[in-house]
């Protein structure tokens, strides 16, 4: 829609929407004018202009410097407020050039939580926050690196230099990537709408079919970073997984060769089963007393102290004595003597207890790194677009009635400045 204004008006004539802006452009700019001759000749007009810049101002010779501070302050309406609006109005009437709206909207989600939160009992180790995520792409969608791949992918520069786009609203062809990024920047808006993190992006272009073109691609570039993030994470924690298992499997490992040292070193396979056979054997020895001990009780009623029979007898109780005690000390170690079945025991069950401890965090590490690798194939972080980009209807850039207006309002509110800081000059030196 960007021609000239004399290629509006021979060639085509003005749009219904330029014919609009025009007509209250033409309006506005005869208000304008109508404001600036009650500023000047007529000498009435003068000396109230006078008075109501500069009250309490007598006749004589200030009245000749109202005339001329009038028609000075005419000049300067006419120079701040009148001509700018009237070209602000002519340049959005006939010359900027539409521009067309694409919006989509999506928001980061969260999938499957980590698979070392298993090993951390179900706690959120590693889990990456979704607000991170919803501000990591809207920051990539006005970071530089969007900027090149879109330049790279669908030539930006060229987009936005359209032979016919006006002057004003273009890029140079040879601007450079920070001036690319700038203008891109000026051109496309993100908001992240709270608590639902729903990110609504608005690309716009001179086309509808640009503005659409952009915005899928910023999508599409959304996502594969996203993608790109999700693949690091199952990447890392893959990592961590295995490295944990090599851990827990080394652990293991070791516990088992300090377990046949020790069994080596104390010559015993299982000291509970050991143990068990010594109680069965001292229970066997001490049946085998009191059996002996009755029968030497009967010797000793028919028989002398020094015969063979009672020799004998007593010969065998004390070595059944004997041989209880010794049992008894490899038991309990009672005599101090080391290698007992007791610390055998103790050392075995301390060692058993790591064993399992052990065996219980490479089970673990087993299933967290199982689960890891399945993950490893899944999204864990993926972005969700429910809005998609599509063709826009109609321009909803510039708006050409109320910019003109503001530019009206805001030179309006400088020229009174202006006004007031002169009359106040004038009265500090009058």
């Amino acid at each position: 829609m960007s021609q000239s204004l004399n290629d509006g008006l021979n060639n085509h004539g003005p749009t219904p929407r330029q014919a609009v802006v025009l007509a209250r452009a033409s309006v506005l700019a005869d208000a304008l004018k109508a404001r600036a001759r009650t500023l000047a000749p007529a000498p009435m007009a003068r000396e109230r202009f006078g008075r109501l810049l500069a009250p309490g101002l007598a006749a004589g010779p200030r009245l000749e410097f109202t005339s001329r501070f009038g028609r000075l302050l005419a000049i300067s309406f006419l120079a701040i407020v009148v001509v700018p609006t009237v070209l602000t109005a002519i340049y959005f009437a006939f010359i900027a050039t539409d521009r067309y709206v694409s919006e989509a909207r999506f928001a980061v989600r969260s999938g499957d939580r980590s698979a070392l939160d298993v090993l951390a009992g179900g706690t959120e180790l590693g889990k990456l926050s979704q607000a991170q995520d919803t501000l990591i792409v809207t920051e990539y969608v006005k970071s530089r690196a969007l900027v090149e791949a879109l330049q790279n992918d669908l030539n930006l520069k060229a987009i936005y230099s359209r032979d016919d786009v006006d002057y004003l609203s273009s890029i140079g062809g040879d601007a450079s990537i920070e001036d690319l990024v700038s203008y891109w920047n000026w051109r496309t808006s993100t908001s992240v709408e709270m608590p639902s993190g729903i990110i609504t992006l608005q690309v716009s272009a001179f086309t509808p079919e640009d503005a659409q073109t952009l915005a899928r691609a910023v999508v599409a570039r959304s996502e594969a970073l996203v993608n790109q993030m999700s693949e690091r994470a199952n990447s890392d924690e893959l990592k961590q997984a295995e490295a944990e298992f090599a851990r827990a499997e080394q652990k293991l490992k070791d516990i088992y060769g300090a377990m046949r040292d020790l069994r080596n070193r104390e010559g015993v396979l299982d000291p509970g089963m050991n143990a068990e056979a010594l109680n069965e054997l001292l229970t066997e020895l001490r049946k085998t007393r009191l059996q002996i001990e009755g029968d030497l009780i009967v010797a000793r009623e028919t028989l002398r102290e020094d015969s063979p029979v009672v020799r004998q007898l007593k010969a065998k109780l004390e070595a059944i004595d004997s041989q209880i005690a010794k049992i008894t000390a490899q038991l309990t170690a009672t005599t101090g003597d080391e290698g007992a079945v007791s610390d055998q025991m103790g050392a075995f069950e301390d060692m058993e207890l790591k064993r399992q401890v052990a065996q219980d965090q490479y089970a673990a590490a087993a299933l967290a790194l199982e689960n890891a690798r399945i993950a490893a194939d899944r999204q864990r972080i993926y972005l969700s677009t429910f809005v998609q980009p599509e063709l826009a209807q109609e321009a909803l850039y510039p708006l050409r009635l109320w910019t003109t207006l503001a530019v009206a309002l805001g030179l309006l509110v400088i020229w009174t400045a202006f006004a007031g800081l002169a009359r106040f000059a004038r009265n500090s030196t009058a």
